[in-house]
């Protein structure tokens, strides 16, 4: 094999490996979540994704105790993630009373993001960092 044709091969290989799509972030593990509902009613959101589509939350607002509430509908699709809880708590994924829609863009330990209620209207707005591994 020449010095030329090994060159060659390795630049197909390389082009090859740009194409090909590569590992994106996920949401698998503990982040830490706070946002803000309307103009200024804040709350902070603890989820653990057990896998990119399962997860666990405890949400609580500013005047109202921590209680878990379930996390529905979750997907990751090209750095993008969405999810819906019920801010109620008192719900499973079958009978949401109040759904908001969390969506929001993933980095390596951050996304940012709005929140839609029901009808689709931003509601308002979060982001959340991927807690520390123990």
């Amino acid at each position: 094999m020449t010095t030329h044709s090994i060159l060659r091969r390795r630049f197909a290989l390389a082009a090859l490996g740009l194409l090909l799509p590569g590992c994106g972030p996920t949401i698998k593990g503990a982040w830490e979540a706070s946002g803000h509902l309307g103009v200024a009613d804040p709350f902070a959101l603890e989820v653990s994704f057990q896998t990119d589509n399962l997860g666990t939350a405890f949400y609580s607002a500013a005047l109202d105790a921590e209680h878990q509430v379930p996390v529905c509908e979750t997907t990751l699709r090209e750095n993008r993630v969405r999810f819906v809880i019920d801010t109620g708590g008192k719900t499973t994924c079958a009978t949401l009373n109040k759904p908001l829609a969390f969506s929001g863009v993933i980095g390596e330990d951050v996304i940012v993001g709005e929140i839609q209620d029901a009808a689709g209207a931003k509601v308002g707005i979060w982001r959340a960092f991927r807690k520390p591994k123990k």
